[in-house]
């Protein structure tokens, strides 16, 4: 079992590898899943003679999936539009689809219009929120690298993010566009910061809330640089034992139900949280450990 997961593991790795370098199309993953499902039929039907052809059958399998991931996660909407108006003003409808990164000086929302991404740089008010539909009329831009060491250009498009706008005149049109568990996770999440705002004086708030939360943004400049100097900016940096905390007071609070119960709201717990506080992927990883550690526990 422990091979075939590891074939399973290699084999989409290697599909996400060769898709980078080669763009046919569907037909790869279809030419790699046609072979993959050669060698099982060897397999079955000459079983003695082909019997490392199963693995090489999942290997190959595994390779079209990973090829089949990247054709998914490289297909964008029709950005046709937007790249013939680069550098122009024009109006856009769209709908804010995170939660507002609130910095020291301005706020910035990552807006969706017809499967396009624009973080878009505005002043702090008026505040807009997760799931806000709102229309946008401002210049758009295309990212540029401000830096010879660091690609932002390359670091938006991990989140599909190729475009952006700064300070447009922006309208609400309507709320609560979004998905409904997020959009309450978010209101628990800004409640909390509000009556830790009222508890613990400034930067104890700021740090506190990067502590428990992720919030990184709230941290004044100053603090985070002297994080950073004396090597402990990590503290403020969501891990996988802070969202094992989370799971195992979850999973202690309901301690006299069964255990299926208890772990299973750890489980919840833990996916919940990570929703919360952004699903930034330092956030997801660190959740997928935490799940192994309530997992390992119960088994």
């Amino acid at each position: 079992m422990q091979k075939i997961f590891a074939l399973i593991i290699f084999g989409f790795i290697a599909g996400i590898f060769i898709r980078s370098f080669l763009n046919w199309g569907w037909a790869l993953p279809a030419f790699f899943v046609f072979l993959g499902l050669i060698f099982t039929v060897f397999h079955f039907v000459k079983h003695s003679v082909f019997d490392i052809s199963i693995f090489v059958a999942i290997f190959l399998i595994a390779i079209g999936l990973g090829i089949v991931r990247y054709e998914f996660k490289d297909m964008y909407g029709n950005l046709a539009k937007f790249e013939n108006n680069i550098n122009q003003q024009i109006f856009v409808n769209g709908i804010v689809i995170d939660e507002p990164d609130e910095r020291e000086n301005y706020t910035r929302y990552i807006v969706e219009s017809d499967k396009a991404k624009i973080l878009v740089y505005t002043e702090h008010y008026p505040k807009f929120n997760y799931g806000d539909e709102i229309k946008i009329m401002g210049i758009l831009k295309k990212p540029k690298d401000f830096s010879s060491d660091f690609s932002w250009q390359d670091y938006l498009a991990k989140d599909d993010i190729f475009y952006e706008m700064f300070y447009p005149k922006i309208d609400l049109m309507a709320t609560n566009q979004g998905n409904w568990i997020k959009s309450q996770l978010f209101k628990l999440k800004k409640n909390y910061l509000e009556v830790l705002s009222k508890v613990l004086p400034e930067p104890h708030t700021a740090f506190m809330a990067g502590l428990t939360v992720g919030a990184k943004q709230s941290i004044p400049k100053e603090l985070q640089e002297d994080f950073r100097k004396t090597g402990i900016i990590h503290i403020v940096v969501l891990s996988g034992y802070n969202i094992t905390l989370v799971a195992d007071t979850i999973v202690k609070v309901f301690a006299f139900l069964p255990r299926i119960f208890s772990t299973s709201l750890g489980i919840l717990g833990i996916i919940l949280f990570a929703i919360l506080t952004g699903a930034s992927a330092t956030v997801v990883r660190a959740s997928f450990m935490a799940l192994l550690v309530i997992l390992a526990r119960a088994t």
